[in-house]
């Protein structure tokens, strides 16, 4: 089994708390700074690695609730803050991988994940079940979404894929790409913001899924 992405946290106790990434071919991502810090102050190491955006602010925000959790008062608290410190560790570990194996083919579309038009870099890595790239602007994963037709890009879960992909306006998670900075004069125009440029088609994969599942388990208690 490959080896993957390691963080390493280090607390304030000099200077502010930091943390080390390392890909899996040892390609490295240090950030820090203070806990008032939003972004970190330092950003250093391979440029594949600190240009990617997603990556820096995961890794700074796991930094910082891994020190928050250190210093909570109460248990409560501090397991919050560790489960937080757990999300972000997560997708830190599903892109540093990533970052290993960009290739030279270039898609130029919508992003799922910053709503922008961006060039999208192929992931050329054996084992990937769909073809893989990376936004970027924002540097987050993405893949073709799964709609009849569509060329834009939605953003690529971590761990197996399930069910399909789509994208941000085939989700409903915005209106429309080319729309989604928009805005209105009027407040009686404020519903013009929402009126979407395709149908929902994650929501009809969602109840065909769970439909599935229902009757799969009818099926088991005959």
């Amino acid at each position: 089994m490959a080896q993957g992405a390691t963080l390493k946290f280090s607390s304030a106790v000099r200077g502010g708390p930091s943390c080390e990434v390392r890909s899996p071919l040892g390609y490295r991502l240090t950030v820090s700074g203070s806990t008032n810090d939003i972004q970190p102050k330092v950003v250093d190491g391979d440029s594949s690695m600190t240009g990617n955006l997603a990556l820096v602010e995961n890794a700074w925000a796991f930094t910082l609730h891994k020190e928050f959790g250190r210093l909570a008062p109460t248990p409560e608290e501090q397991k919050s803050h560790r489960k937080q410190a757990e999300v972000h560790k997560e997708v830190v570990e599903n892109i540093a991988p990533l970052l290993d194996s960009l290739g030279d083919e270039v898609l130029s579309d919508w992003c799922s994940g910053c709503f922008t038009y961006s060039d999208h870099v192929k992931v050329e890595q054996e084992g990937l079940k769909l073809p893989t790239y990376i936004c970027e602007t924002c540097g987050t994963p993405t893949i073709p979404c799964v709609a009849p037709g569509c060329a834009y890009m939605a953003v690529r879960g971590s761990g197996s894929i399930r069910l399909p992909s789509y994208c941000a306006e085939h989700s409903h998670k915005i209106p429309s790409f080319e729309r989604a900075a928009d805005k209105v004069a009027r407040l009686e125009d404020y519903a013009t913001l929402y009126e979407y440029d395709e149908r929902n088609l994650a929501r009809a994969t969602r109840v065909v899924a769970v439909a599935g599942i229902g009757a799969g388990v009818r099926a088991a208690r005959r």
